[in-house]
């Protein structure tokens, strides 16, 4: 079944919608996210919780700037490196896709900030759970 959620491109420095035909969702993660090994994290954007699927060695690979900025108690705490998937998912733990309306909640959510060695970052604010 085919997957709809948010791409973080850090590399690309680019947001956008991303669609999966989701035949093998593995794969297709590692395809998308350009990486080896994933890892799934869950964490609240405007108050509902997403699953974000990373690159498990993003915080390795050099000059990879983060895709997800981690709120705690209006504090920053990290950073999620490396390309990110957003999605969420259902009661038994399948990951589904974003409705057009969440999809709109999390690009809200985009901030730019200039960076002197890699132009322009963007990236997600997410409040830790």
């Amino acid at each position: 079944m085919k997957l709809t959620g948010v791409l973080v491109d850090v590399i690309n420095q680019e947001i956008k919608v991303v669609t999966i035909p989701g035949k093998n969702r593995l794969k297709e993660y590692y395809d998308i996210l350009k990486c080896d090994t994933i890892d799934i994290v869950s964490y609240s954007i405007k108050g509902k919780k997403y699953d974000i699927i990373v690159d498990d060695e993003g915080l390795f690979k050099e000059n990879n700037p983060p895709a997800i900025a981690l709120i705690y108690a209006g504090e920053l705490t990290g950073y999620l490196v490396g390309n990110a998937f957003i999605v969420k998912h259902d009661g038994e733990g399948n990951e589904i896709s974003l409705t057009k309306s969440e999809i709109d909640d999390i690009l809200s959510m985009v901030i730019e900030i200039p960076d002197k060695e890699l132009g322009t970052l963007k990236f997600i604010y997410a409040e830790e759970l």
